[in-house]
């Protein structure tokens, strides 16, 4: 394998003399990559990371001329990002290639100027990869500790804004790993301390909702300031089976000025509409305001024939008007029976 490898080394090195000791063009470095001989044996150093083995890994790069060398170590940390899987030797490995310095720069010429950038940037990736990995190795520390009952949310959350989204979302991540004791645990916690209520955003209190279905949960979730992760968690449950938890969530939605327009959307993508959803909707209809949010999306839903039905037997002038306006503009091509 070494005597091959030498021999790439030398080919590619007679192919591609550099212009100066560090000078290159971005075309060399493609004129490399794309060699089927340099291919061929990036496929051949790939065993040796999956199997830890970089003391034989380096001896093989070491045999490569410096511009192919730095073309093979950037080649090796993109397979490291595709892999993903972490363990002390390969994080031993990626943070020496995380401070290694690339001696190669490439020259870019405009109009009037000149700019000089770095050749290689797998420096960056592979510190990129080692933060992905503390965060993975923060998260797997916190899903044991909220297993053992030994993290206590509010305490853990302290810190400055930036500190405390960063954990949030650890913790919204570990939460579908967490056990049924451990995720009731983190319930309790909720309903017991009042310092939760100050999170910085809604991604713990979505994402235990919806493995918990704690309607406490939902409760203090659609009264919260609407973001992104109470925005997702609507979408979620209207797309999934309609019972009566998830039409009531829905519901109860709706009250948060924030939230009602989504929530009407949610709840008329039930097809067909549950008796709860057609309860609460046809009550709503009797608000000129409210109705203005809802016909439309009944209309676009498909339910057209329901509000055909409302039409016949509604006594309420105010909504048949509004109805037979919506049909004489046109929608009637969105009823279906």
């Amino acid at each position: 394998m070494l005597r091959h490898w030498c021999a790439l080394g030398l080919l590619i090195a007679s192919a591609l003399q550099p212009v100066s000791a560090t000078e290159i063009t971005e075309a060399k470095i493609q004129h490399i990559k794309q060699m089927p001989q340099f291919v061929a044996h990036i496929e051949a150093l790939k065993p040796y990371y999956d199997h830890s083995d970089f003391q034989s890994l380096e001896i093989l790069l070491d045999q490569l001329p410096p511009l192919t060398q730095e073309v093979a170590r950037s080649q090796l940390i993109k397979y490291a990002d595709e892999v993903g899987s972490f363990n002390t030797a390969r994080i031993a490995w990626l943070k020496i290639q995380a401070k290694r310095q690339s001696p190669f720069t490439i020259t870019e010429q405009g109009d009037g100027y000149t700019v000089s950038r770095m050749a290689f940037f797998y420096s960056n990736q592979a510190n990129g990869l080692l933060r992905e990995w503390k965060k993975d190795l923060v998260s797997q520390r916190a899903v044991i500790n909220l297993e053992r009952g030994k993290l206590t949310l509010s305490e853990w959350l302290k810190g400055d804004l930036e500190q405390q989204q960063k954990r949030s979302q650890v913790i919204a991540r570990a939460i579908p790993q967490l056990s049924p004791s451990a995720i009731n645990a983190l319930v309790e916690q909720f309903h017991s301390d009042p310092q939760l209520i100050w999170l910085p955003d809604n991604s713990i209190l979505a994402t235990l909702a919806a493995h918990s279905n704690d309607a406490k949960l939902y409760d203090v979730l659609w009264r919260r300031r609407t973001d992104q992760y109470s925005l997702a968690e609507l979408t979620r449950l209207s797309q999934i089976t309609a019972s009566d938890f998830v039409v009531n969530q829905l519901i109860a939605a709706t009250a948060n000025p924030s939230l009602k327009e989504p929530a009407y959307r949610a709840l008329t993508s039930f097809k067909p509409l549950p008796d709860t959803a057609k309860t609460f909707l046809q009550n709503q209809l009797g608000n000129e305001i409210e109705r203005l949010l809802i016909t439309p999306h009944l209309l676009k839903q498909g339910h057209g024939h329901w509000l055909q039905q409302l039409l016949t037997a509604s006594s309420d002038p105010d909504l048949v008007a509004h109805i037979e306006e919506l049909l004489s503009m046109g929608s009637v091509s969105a009823i279906k029976p």
